[in-house]
């Protein structure tokens, strides 16, 4: 299965969960490298928001699911209507 597609995943910083927190979900959830995490997650920290990925739908909304239950705040969109 290609895991690009047509639905970006976004991850919003909040004032809850610790950065490092954060990186280690992306790591757990979504299986990018500690680097990828960390760069993401820093995108998320000083802009408010961060693409995490491309992927098709069915498996954007399940890393949605999975780190919406973690307590990371994050959403999925579709590329077609742009992200931002």
């Amino acid at each position: 299965m290609d895991p690009n597609g047509d639905y970006i995943l976004r991850i919003y910083n909040d004032n809850i969960n610790t950065r490092e927190y954060v990186a280690v979900c992306l790591v757990q959830v979504v299986g990018c490298s500690e680097m990828r995490a960390y760069h993401t997650m820093q995108d998320a920290h000083h802009n408010g928001i961060a693409k995490v990925g491309e992927y098709n739908q069915e498996i954007a909304e399940c890393y949605e699911e999975q780190l919406n239950d973690r307590g990371i705040m994050c959403d999925v969109v579709n590329s077609n209507t742009g992200w931002e």
